[in-house]
């Protein structure tokens, strides 16, 4: 499940020149975005759900946090190489120092720390992050702690987490360095090919953040009852945006905050957010747009 969304961001900024605005579907088990803990105006609300809404599709179409892990993690124990710095391995862990070329290698992460991993059987391996820093050049810096589970299996992957914590040193739209603090639990990620160009993904679970330029939040999410269906390459790349399917997020903080994001094709959504039993915005939007929130 090495598969990446090398080619769906290009293919969609193509697409992107057209226009916005349309309306919804709920899947059964809904899930969750939030609005600020002090939502002040509409636009806070907005800024709020959009930064919610691209964290969750992003890791609902493995091109999150928790997918580059792994993927990075399994490139390392390929016997991947390090632009600059280094790696030493042994039977159950890999310890970084200054690594760069793997973790965000786009942008040049440099990777410090240790990732422990234990097999648990023929077809799953847990993995341990222990205080896993990368650094960029520009001062941005991400630092991770905790674990999650890979299985798979001859018709399917599943990425699950217990618990992954991230402290992420991150600009805002200020260009100001603002330090904020992620919490993803309860993470369950199913990957199953139905041929051998169409993929379902199926994501749950929950995510919180403190410090945000926007606002602190704490949702759930969920699309397990309506999987986004996606196009794959021949080298099982995702290669578009989802056809099909529904995403969920719910505050849980006020579980009358909702926001969905319902698949119209693979080039729109329809996107909209109830705010207090209200509706906030309900508008047909570019995927290529949703996915840069």
């Amino acid at each position: 499940m090495k598969a990446k969304l090398l080619i769906l961001l290009v293919s969609l900024s193509l697409i992107a020149c057209g226009d916005d605005n349309d309306d919804d579907t709920t899947p059964t088990t809904p899930t969750t975005p939030t609005t600020p803990t002090t939502p002040t105006t509409d636009a806070a609300s907005k800024a709020l759900i959009k930064e919610v809404s691209g964290i969750v599709l992003r890791e609902s179409l493995a091109d999150g946090l928790v997918d580059s892990l792994v993927y990075a993690t399994d490139e390392a124990r390929d016997g991947a190489k390090c632009s600059s710095g280094s790696y030493q391995k042994t039977a159950d862990s890999i310890t970084f120092n200054n690594c760069v070329g793997i973790f965000e290698d786009e942008d040049k992460g440099s990777a410090s720390g240790i990732v422990k991993f234990t097999r648990v059987n023929n077809s799953s391996s847990d993995y341990e992050f222990k205080d896993l820093t990368v650094t960029f050049a520009n001062g941005e810096s991400q630092l991770i702690n905790g674990g999650l589970n890979v299985t798979e299996t001859t018709t399917t992957a599943i990425i699950s987490v217990n618990q992954i914590k991230a402290v992420i040193k991150e600009f805002d739209t200020s260009k100001k360095l603002r330090t904020v603090n992620y919490t993803i639990d309860h993470y369950k990620l199913i990957w199953t090919p139905q041929d051998a160009k169409n993929l379902k993904l199926q994501l749950s679970g929950k995510v919180a953040a403190t410090g945000g330029e926007f606002g602190d939040f704490n949702v759930a999410y969920d699309n397990t009852n309506s999987p986004f269906f996606v196009k794959l390459d021949a080298n099982e790349n995702i290669v578009s945006a989802p056809y099909a399917g529904v995403m969920t997020i719910i505050d849980l903080k006020n579980n009358q905050n909702i926001t969905t994001i319902s698949t119209l094709n693979d080039q729109k959504a329809q996107y909209k957010a109830v705010v207090n039993g209200k509706v906030l915005f309900d508008e047909s939007k570019n995927w290529s747009e949703l996915l840069d929130y």
